[in-house]
């Protein structure tokens, strides 16, 4: 009789431990989620920033490029006129 209490008593302490351990496990496990996930929500708005950054640069640069680009057409189709003319100019007159 004395062992069924005892192994009870073990049995209940046993219980008791594993309900408590398993509660602190559950409530590491979801503080560290929630730190984990506020660290990747706050790296995530750094990474957005510096990606808009680059974005805008990167437009900005672009738009540079493609006025170059037009000025010089513009540029190289008033020199073929130039050119033209005084071609012209030059077997005319033979």
């Amino acid at each position: 009789m004395a062992k069924s209490k005892t192994a009870k008593t073990k049995k209940a302490i046993l219980n008791v431990d594993l309900k408590s351990t398993a509660k602190n496990l559950n409530n590491f496990a979801f503080e560290t989620t929630e730190v984990v996930v506020d660290e990747i929500i706050e790296k995530s708005a750094q990474w957005q920033k510096v990606a808009d950054k680059a974005i805008k640069a990167g437009l900005k640069l672009s738009a540079n490029q493609q006025d170059l680009t037009f000025k010089a057409l513009e540029t190289m189709k008033g020199q073929l006129k130039d050119s033209s003319k005084r071609f012209k100019g030059l077997f005319s007159k033979n």
